[in-house]
């Protein structure tokens, strides 16, 4: 059972997963060593699931895809051999199994459409007939998008400023820190010194650039939500054309309730992909009509989703840094000739 502290201890590491326990410490009200063993009780529990970079594979070239899937002809045993493909798949950064019509959301990411094309072939050539059907969409925009502690207290992600618009320069070093903050945003800068074969302060400086090159732009943890007595719903809205002053409007309304704690404007089948938690089918009911009234007639349609379990959070999938390192080789190799 969760109490205030560990609600707080959460909230702060979701808000930001590099500060030390020293620092969480002052503002939770305890010390250093029960805050540590605290984290450590909470990754024991399974509760904590990993320390995540947020790493903006946008800003290194690569755009996210969501494709959700509906299988067919499949036992327990093929569908525990389909997510652990998918999860080692190098393109996936993130994949849930869910309840309703679809079976699995998965989002990769790919440099452009037909390299894509490329990936969602492979997989569905793994998939063969257990595929019955699929829909892909992309996002536009993004309307909303918080941790899900935010539902005990009013802070997100602190996310580090964007200073830099075209596609960064990163190196190999780059590469390796990226790799080593992406397995545990928590790693300590002398960890990190040692894989990158340069001194803790030049790892501090080399973090501070990628931040300000809007590579990396925070740091968080994944919480297994249904270990919090929380429901986690996916709503799939399909609207109609949305002026301006439209979305202005949804964007507030989803704002103000803290539930919701990511929305997307997206193009393909839907053009609204929102996320939110429920402490029952009763709350949740009551949000969805309301959802449904502020929507009003703008709303064709929708459809309904259950998330039973979040299978992969990678925010800087194997494909993407193999693909950076073997362009730095390559690029190597015409500066050699």
């Amino acid at each position: 059972m969760l109490d205030i502290k560990d609600k707080r201890i959460l909230h702060e590491l979701c808000a930001n997963s590099r500060q030390p326990a020293s620092a969480i410490a002052k503002k939770v009200g305890l010390s250093r060593e029960v805050v540590e063993y605290r984290i450590r009780r909470l990754e024991h529990e399974g509760i904590i699931n990993g320390f995540v970079s947020l790493i903006n594979v946008n800003a290194l070239g690569y755009n996210g895809y969501t494709i959700f899937l509906l299988l067919q002809n499949f036992t327990g045993d093929k569908e525990r051999e389909i997510i652990s493909y998918l999860s080692s798949h190098p393109a996936v950064r993130w994949m849930v199994t869910t309840i309703g019509k679809w079976d699995l959301i998965v989002r990769i990411s790919a440099r452009n459409e037909g390299h894509f094309d490329g990936i969602m072939g492979e997989i569905f050539s793994h998939l063969g007939d257990n595929l019955r059907a699929f829909e892909i969409i992309t996002s536009i925009s993004r309307l909303k998008s918080v941790t899900p502690m935010d539902l005990f207290f009013k802070r997100g992600v602190e996310k580090i400023a964007k200073k830099q618009i075209i596609k960064p320069e990163i190196d190999e070093i780059d590469l390796k820190i990226l790799h080593g903050l992406n397995l545990d945003s928590r790693k300590s800068l002398v960890e990190l010194s040692k894989t990158a074969k340069l001194t803790p302060e030049a790892v501090r400086y080399r973090i501070d650039c990628l931040e300000k090159k809007g590579v990396i732009t925070g740091y968080s943890c994944v919480i297994d939500l249904s270990k919090m007595d929380y429901s986690w719903y996916i709503l799939l809205f399909t609207l109609t054309p949305l002026g301006k002053s439209d979305e202005n409007t949804i964007a507030a309304m989803i704002s103000q309730d803290n539930k919701i704690w990511f929305c997307d404007k997206t193009l393909g089948k839907w053009n609204l992909h929102l996320e939110l938690l429920a402490e029952n089918t009763e709350d949740f009911h009551k949000r969805l009509l309301e959802l449904r009234g502020s929507l009003g007639p703008k709303l064709h349609s929708f459809e309904l989703l259950l998330v039973s379990k979040e299978h992969v959070n990678n925010r800087f999938p194997e494909m993407i840094e193999k693909e950076l390192r073997d362009g730095l080789k390559e690029n190597k190799k015409k500066f050699d000739s």
